[in-house]
């Protein structure tokens, strides 16, 4: 196989799992929060347990979905540098506001005492 060609089978797994995990993830999360309101309200330990578990599975989809969608967006700046060059106005602000370091800033939140945010 030539390089292409492996290049787009690598782009297609990644693209398949981060479509399967960030979907995922955000349905976990809402499970997270109801499991937490369901032990602070009744401090049951198995409740707890519970709540944990879901934690856990958060943790573990939310760093895959993380993981794949960094992967994705240097896989569409090197694979199809064209492409992003000729899509960049449309689609750069979404890939942009997936990342967790620029959402405060471009949501205006400001850290007291820290410049740079605003």
């Amino acid at each position: 196989m030539d390089a292409e060609t492996l290049a787009r089978i690598q782009f297609a797994f990644t693209i398949g799992y981060h479509f399967i995990f960030v979907p995922i993830s955000i349905g976990v999360g809402l499970m997270v929060v109801l499991f937490e309101r369901r032990h602070y309200r009744s401090a049951i330990p198995a409740d707890r347990a519970a709540s944990d578990f879901w934690i856990k599975l958060f943790t573990a989809t939310f760093a895959i979905g993380v993981a794949t969608g960094i992967t994705m967006e240097f896989a569409f700046g090197t694979n199809w540098a064209g492409y992003s060059r000729f899509v960049g106005n449309i689609f750069g602000s979404s890939f942009g506001g997936g990342s967790g370091g620029s959402t405060g800033s471009q949501i205006g939140f400001r850290i007291p005492g820290q410049a740079g945010f605003y």
